[in-house]
Formats: structure tokens, sequence, C-alpha cells
């Protein structure tokens, strides 16, 4: 009795080029044996059923030595292919001639499938032990028609132009292969500065395609890296109404970013602001996406990206004349308390003079929070109630040692000081820029500090920063318990 034939197949997805022939550079089917050693004279060739015969022009066939071959038709997609030995001892007496049945996909692949622009950040690798500002950065490329590759990589706070071609099976040229060296001004500051780093770009043209950059002094040793991504929406598929308001189909957002708790990063509180950055966010129907606003030592700050994969947005941005950054990924998203939310930003600065700081080059980390501004949706806070004679809110000023002050916020969100004090303490909202802000007498000079805030309306508080000697400190609004 005859015993069936086996095989052992490759699992990797096979891709190729549209209006190429392919041939498996190794074999694609190993081990192939006609059954018991009693049987080894029968020969094995291979069966293939296909469900996409329409992309190729020459049929996918296994030869009897395991290689496979077939040439791709110019339409890309993919095909699933099913694969069984037969050998020919026949079928007598029960005998079975052919192998269970195993899976092959295949995709035919084409540029023109990818075409569009690419977004990314760029973030220190595990090689690196002690980041600093030269390991951020960001990433913009397009994808033309034909395979054009046009772009840019900043890498510290330097603008670096890249321009090439991206074959069908994913080749690229910048100009002359998949590297290309980037030509750095050397900070005096860091010893053993590398003048220029070498730039790897691959290309994964799968279901959803993306381009590798990798950067290093050589090409065994990487110290930036990131992934670029198409944007998720556009104008044939717009963002959902889930994360824009859907009262009146605009994503604003008021944001902040948080000073964590001191030790930041070895920096002791009095290092560090002790304030909270504020800033605005807008998000298109289109998924584009606009952060803008001042940090807590008081430099302003703006950028744009795109909503990506996972409803994901890179934000990179350098600062202080390229020798520091904010640089940090949020997710659009309906938590408890926030609408947008990204953990642990970088945040890099120099040591500079105006306005006195001793700065923190080896990089702080901050958290960004969002909510969504909803105007149309009283009152300022959830949990926001009736005014009444001790205050249905409270400013504190605590790290100005003013202490804590009640307020009353009346139902058109204009704010009451029940106390006026020598500090002279005043504060107004903005509802439809979700924003707040004010000012008071410092007790340390005698002279009027403003400060400026965000309303973070989920989660139930305001917060913000003010400047008063170094580092400055935190301001918050909240609802009386």
């Amino acid at each position: 009795m005859n015993d069936a034939p086996s095989f052992v197949p490759s699992t990797t997805i096979i891709n190729a080029g549209v209006s190429r022939a392919y041939t498996s550079p190794t074999a694609f089917a190993t081990a192939i044996l006609a059954g018991p050693s009693d049987e080894a004279s029968q020969t094995v060739s291979f069966l293939i059923s296909n469900d996409r015969p329409d992309l190729f022009t020459s049929a996918p066939t296994l030869l009897p030595s395991g290689v496979l071959t077939f040439t791709a038709g110019p339409t890309p997609g993919r095909a699933t292919l099913t694969i069984r030995a037969k050998d020919n001892g026949g079928v007598a007496d029960g005998g079975v001639d052919e192998s269970a049945p195993l899976v092959l996909n295949i995709r035919i692949s084409s540029v023109l499938e990818a075409v569009g622009n690419y977004y990314a950040r760029l973030e220190p690798t595990a090689n690196v032990v002690a980041p600093d500002y030269r390991h951020f950065g960001s990433a913009k490329l397009t994808l033309g028609k034909g395979g054009a590759l046009t772009g840019s990589v900043i890498l510290s706070g330097k603008k670096f132009s890249l321009k090439g071609t991206v074959s069908d099976i994913g080749g690229i040229k910048i100009p002359v292969n998949e590297r290309t060296v980037l030509v750095r001004k050397p900070d005096p500051s860091i010893p053993s500065d590398p003048i220029n780093v070498i730039l790897t770009l691959t290309f994964n043209n799968g279901d959803t395609p993306s381009f590798k950059i990798t950067i290093g002094p050589s090409i065994s040793v990487n110290m930036s890296e990131c992934t670029a991504k198409r944007p998720l929406y556009s104008k044939t598929a717009l963002v959902p109404t889930t994360i824009l308001d859907p009262l009146t189909d605009k994503g604003k957002y008021a944001a902040a970013l948080l000073a964590l708790t001191a030790p930041n990063n070895g920096k002791a509180a009095t290092e560090y602001p002790q304030g909270d950055g504020v800033g605005a966010v807008t998000i298109s129907k289109t998924g584009g996406v606009k952060l803008k606003g001042k940090l807590a030592d008081g430099t302003g700050y703006a950028t744009s990206s795109f909503l990506l994969a996972g409803d994901t947005v890179p934000f990179y941005l350098p600062l202080y004349g390229g020798k520091g950054l904010i640089s940090g990924t949020a997710t659009a998203r309906s938590l408890a308390s926030s609408d947008f939310d990204g953990s642990s930003f970088d945040w890099f600065r120099p040591a500079i003079v105006k306005p006195v700081h001793p700065g923190w080059a080896t990089g702080i980390t901050v958290d960004f929070i969002a909510t969504k501004i909803l105007p149309k949706m009283p009152p300022l806070f959830p949990t926001l109630a009736a005014t009444d004679a001790d205050g249905n809110a409270a400013v504190d000023l605590t790290d100005a040692t003013l202490g804590t002050k009640a307020v009353n916020i009346d139902v058109k969100n204009k704010v009451l000081i029940l106390a006026p004090a020598a500090d002279k303490l005043k504060a107004s909202v903005s509802v439809s820029k979700g924003t707040w802000s004010g000012s008071f007498i410092s007790p340390a000079t005698g002279k009027a500090v403003k400060y400026s805030g965000v309303i973070l309306r989920k989660a139930g508080y305001g917060t913000g920063y003010y400047l008063d000697g170094v580092p400055g400190g935190r301001v918050s609004l909240t609802p009386a318990p």
C-alpha cells in the first residue's frame, strides 16, 4: 500500500513586483519525500490550486526540486495557493498518493499601491544609554507615481533632504542605494560628536506599507530610528465624529503638558518648571493635527502632524536654536479623564540666559493630556456646583506661597474672587478657547505676575503655569468638593 508523500514548505509570504518573473532564490519546498525508504524510487510532483489566477501571466509552478516560479501580471493583489505533493505510487489497496494541503500566500505589489505621504518621529534606539537632543527628530517622505521618492529628515534641529526611487519590489536608491550620509554640525560641548552619520532607508510594501529609517555613526551601530506610515484618514476616509465634537463637527482640544513629580530624570523640583505647559489641539476632518501653545518655561511652540494607525500622532518640535526639543506620541481616544493622551514626552533644553534658567540638556519628561473643548455643553466642569458663600471652585497658588483662594464660577462662567486680598488675584475663563488666565501680586517681589492655563473639562480641572523667578510654578482651578 502506497504511503502519502510529504514536504516542508517555506512559511514566508512571498512578495513580488507586478509584471515580473519570479524564481525562489532557494528551494521553497524542502525535505521532499515520496514516503518511507522503500518508496524512494517513486517520483514526486506538486499540484497547485490558485484563488487568483488573474494576477499571473504565468501560473505558479513548484518544480520537483522545490523551486517556485511564476510571472506576475500588471495588477497588484494577494493570491492564496493550496499546494499538495503527489507521487506516482497510485492508490491501489487503499494507498495514498497525495499529501495534506498546505497554504502559501503570494503578494503582487506595486508602488502605485503605496503612493502618498509618510510621517514619523525619530527616537533613540536601545543602543543609546543617555539620549540627548541629537537623537530625536522627524521624517516626512513622499512616494509618487512611478516610484519617485522625495522627503526630508530633521535631526539635531537640522533639516536634510532626501531624493531617490523605490522599485516595484521595494528596492530603494537614495541616490545610489538604500543609504546616504548626513553631514551634521558637531556639538563642541559633546566629546566625539560625529560629523557624519549614515541613514539607512528600507521599504515594506505589505498590506500596510511603511518606511523604516535608522541613523547612526556606522552601518552596524544605530542611534535613532523610526517607522514612517501614511495618514489613517483622507478626503475619502474622514475622521470619525467620536474624535471630533459631534455638536460642532470640529476637533478642538485644550491640552496640557504636565510636570512630573521630582526627581525627573535625576532633576530636583528646583531644577525644572513645576508648572504645566498649555496648548490647543485642532484635528481636521481629514486627519491633520495642529498643536500650539507655550511650555512651562514660557517658550512658545507650534507644530503639525497627522493621525496615523491606531489614531496615534507623532509630535516633534526642535527648540532653542536646535539644541532642545519637545517630542512624543499621543493617541486620540476616549478615556475617563481625557480625549487625547501621551505619556513621557521628552523635553530637552540647554542652559540659556533669557529667561534665566540652568536648563536640562539631559532631558526631562512631561505627560500630555487633552480634552475636547465643548462650548455648547455647560457647566465649565461636570461636577461644578451652584455658587454659594464658600465658593464653588478654588484657585491654587500654593507654589507662589499664596495658598488656595475660594472663587465662584457663575452660569456664564464668570469668575468672582470671594475674598480679595493683597495678592490682588484675578481670574477669567474663555469657554470657546478652553483657556483661563489671570494675575496675582508676588509676595517675593511685590510685582504683578501673569499666569496662563487651560480648562481640561473632562478631567475636571484647569491647570497652567506662571513665571516668577526660577523655575516658576503651577496654578490650578478646581471645583469645590
